[in-house]
């Protein structure tokens, strides 16, 4: 790969990196000024941590790799063409406001276990905001049109996002069997 496709990369990381941060903050501050010192996102999160123990770890990690999949594909397709880097920023910072939200909640709803309930789902969010920015960042450079694409290319791309969808794969797992297990220990605490 040559410098200035490294240095593409290189930008398009820092920039899709960012927007996924604006997004979780903006979920974060939307969650504080909207619904802040509502009593229903309590009772929905205790509605969510009743559910929980009764939750497939099965059907949690196929909802996750069904979304990976939706989150991949739109970003693959979206790569081919310039105005392309729109809708994958758009689903970047989406996926960031999803997660700042639901942060947030717990934390306000919960106290010192919200923050506990946060830091159970870092199993997962170690794969899949790795691989969201990572698959938003090479998508969005190969969109923009930076990125030399010959045969070899699309061969590598192909292998690329295969290796990226396995990670999100690795993420789901986490979510479903690991993140599951310790929110539930804790959910129960919380109620």
């Amino acid at each position: 790969m040559g410098e200035e496709n490294y240095r593409s990369l290189k930008i398009s990381y820092i920039v899709f990196t960012a927007i996924a941060a604006l997004g979780a903050a903006f979920g974060a501050l939307y969650f504080v000024n909207i619904y802040s010192g509502s009593g229903e996102i309590k009772s929905y999160l205790d509605q969510f941590t009743a559910a929980l123990s009764g939750a497939s770890r099965t059907g949690i990690m196929l909802r996750q790799i069904k979304l990976s999949a939706v989150f991949t594909a739109i970003c693959v397709i979206c790569s081919f063409g310039k105005i392309g880097v729109i809708p994958i920023a758009a689903i970047t910072a989406r996926r960031g406001f999803i997660y700042g939200f639901s942060d947030a909640a717990l934390i306000a709803a919960y106290g010192r276990t919200g923050v506990l309930l946060v830091l159970s789902r870092l199993p997962e969010f170690v794969f899949i905001l790795a691989a969201v920015t990572v698959c938003s960042s090479v998508c969005g450079a190969v969109a923009t049109g930076r990125i030399e694409r010959n045969k070899k290319f699309i061969i590598c791309y192909l292998l690329f996002i295969a290796i990226i969808y396995a990670i999100f794969c690795i993420g789901a797992v986490c979510e479903g069997f690991i993140s599951t297990t310790f929110m539930k220990l804790l959910a129960s605490r919380a109620a």
